[in-house]
């Protein structure tokens, strides 16, 4: 996460334009000290399953919520797999949860 701020630091520095985008979440705390830094993420509709669905538009703001899970399982990856990666998702998010 560091170094991917630090990245950050140096492009503004150069004055680079991109976009970057991360599942880093905690990206989002950091200040980065960037003042023409816009934040965009995904839009995302839910369906009546719960599910998330990308909407293929950009929109100003941030998210914590990743669609990973999802992408994987509509893209075939085998379902033992997609639950495994749930689990060890869970675990990682109630100790990053429970860190702050």
């Amino acid at each position: 996460m560091v170094c991917a701020g630090q990245c950050i630091g140096k492009w503004r520095a150069f004055c680079w334009q991109g976009v970057f985008a991360t599942h880093l979440h905690q990206l989002l705390d950091v200040d980065l000290r960037a003042p023409r830094l816009r934040r965009f993420m995904m839009e995302t509709r839910r369906q009546p399953d719960g599910k998330l669905e990308p909407t293929c538009r950009m929109v100003p703001g941030q998210s914590t919520e990743s669609l990973a899970l999802e992408v994987a399982a509509r893209s075939g990856l085998p379902s033992d797999i997609v639950d495994r990666a749930a689990q060890l998702y869970q675990v990682t998010h109630q100790n990053t949860c429970s860190t702050t």
